[in-house]
């Protein structure tokens, strides 16, 4: 109970702070927040449990990954009623960022994936299995963002768009 309560004060502070960005200021944009690397763990892929709901990713990828509709249920009814609005409008923001760089073409560097997982399944080029379990991690949405020859990076909550882009740039070394 107190994980979601933290993730839920932390989910209200991202959003607050994201909306009250200067859009002007070179520093909002050029900031790369510490990658939390203890979240992500190098596992035999015979060690996952096939009735969870896993996705699989190979080669260079950004996974927007959310709550599915059941959690979203428990959420609503552990925060109360009233909530319901509020995150609402975050899933509504986090859909529109992820279905916006859907539709983006960076040289074709990268797929883009939105998707309700629990667990997710990074391989990488020299077949090394990244296992990263959102729910294990008490995150609601967030990014991940992985390129075959690494491990994925994390990144918890709502991402200014702006803010975003910078980070897919830099990460896939794309040029403008």
């Amino acid at each position: 109970m107190f994980g979601i309560k933290s993730a839920i004060v932390l989910l209200f502070i991202s959003l607050l702070f994201s909306s009250c960005k200067n859009e002007d200021s070179i520093e909002s944009k050029v900031t790369v927040n510490e990658v939390d690397t203890s979240i992500i763990e190098i596992v035999d892929k015979s060690k996952i449990d096939d009735e969870a709901e896993t996705m699989t990713v190979k080669g260079n990828a950004v996974v927007f990954f959310t709550i599915n509709s059941r959690e979203f249920t428990d959420l609503i009814r552990q925060s109360g009623k009233y909530t319901k609005y509020d995150f609402d409008l975050i899933f509504k923001n986090f859909d529109r960022l992820a279905n916006a760089t859907k539709k983006i073409s960076y040289s074709k560097k990268f797929k883009s994936y939105k998707c309700k997982a629990r667990k997710f399944m990074f391989i990488g080029n020299s077949n090394d299995t990244f296992y990263f379990d959102r729910e294990q991690n008490d995150l609601l949405l967030g990014v991940a963002f992985f390129k075959g020859d690494s491990q994925p990076i994390i990144e918890e909550g709502l991402l200014d768009e702006s803010e975003l882009h910078s980070k897919i740039k830099e990460y896939f070394s794309i040029e403008n």
